[in-house]
This record gives C-alpha cells, structure tokens and sequence, in this order.
C-alpha cells in the first residue's frame, strides 16, 4: 500500500516542525496534547491515528504563535518585524484554525444530540481554552 503524496508532505511539514521544538517546548508541547487528547477521549470519539496529527498539529502551532508573540512585542522590534510577524501569526492561525476544523469533521458524522453549529462552537472554544491556559507539567 503506497502513501499519498498530499499525505507525506503533511508528514513531512510536521516532521519539520516538532524537530524545530525547542527542550523547553517539550513540556507544553506534551500539556498540550495531553489535554487535548483528553478532551477528545471525553467526547467518545478520540481515534488516535486519525486525531493524533492533528492535535499534534495543533500544539505545534499553538507553541509557535506564542513565541512569535513574545518576540514580536521585545523592544528591539522594528516596524518590518511586526510586518512580517504579523503575516507569520496569520499564517499559523490559519494552520491551527484548519487542525481544529478537521478534527471537528472527523465527528461530524457520529453527532446526533446538538446540532453540528452548537457542538463545533463547543469544540472549538474548549480546544482554544487548553491552548491558552497550557502550562508544562512539573
């Protein structure tokens, strides 16, 4: 059984990025995705080898836009390096925004109780809760 190009440039792209995390990132990065998977498990619906990439994928991104953050309101940041943060912070939403979204679709058939606008609401603000509040285990 062969892979799909699409599917090995995605794991290629997500190679890149957990190898471009730092030590310290290690412990958020596995708060993260500890959490997440959690969440996931609550729902019922966790499938690890469907789900993984993109909580992984998600954690990744949430990393990043923290430190392109910190870096962008240093002193030492000029006007061209708000620019260009700016278009990266855009980027990487975009990148965690289409993880939350695919994760959500992944569950999309096995709703029955709310409708899907309710629950994806749901889903995404509990997701966007565990990003913004992770702090590494200790």
């Amino acid at each position: 059984m062969t892979t799909k190009p699409a599917k090995r440039k995605s794991f290629r792209i997500l190679q890149s990025a957990l190898t471009s995390l730092s030590e310290e990132d290690a412990p958020i990065f596995t708060e993260i995705t500890r959490q997440l998977v959690e969440a996931l498990k609550e729902s019922g619906d966790y499938l690890p080898i469907i789900d993984d990439l993109y909580v992984e994928q998600i954690a990744i991104s949430t990393i990043q836009i923290r430190k392109l953050l910190a870096f962008a309101n240093t002193s030492t940041a000029t006007l061209d390096t708000h620019s260009r943060a700016n278009d990266s912070l855009a980027k990487l939403s975009k990148n965690r925004d289409n993880a939350i979204n695919q994760l959500f679709l992944g569950r999309r058939d096995r709703l029955n109780n709310q409708t899907q606008t309710n629950i994806k609401t749901e889903f995404e603000e509990k997701i966007r809760r565990i990003c913004a509040n992770a702090e590494p285990t200790r």
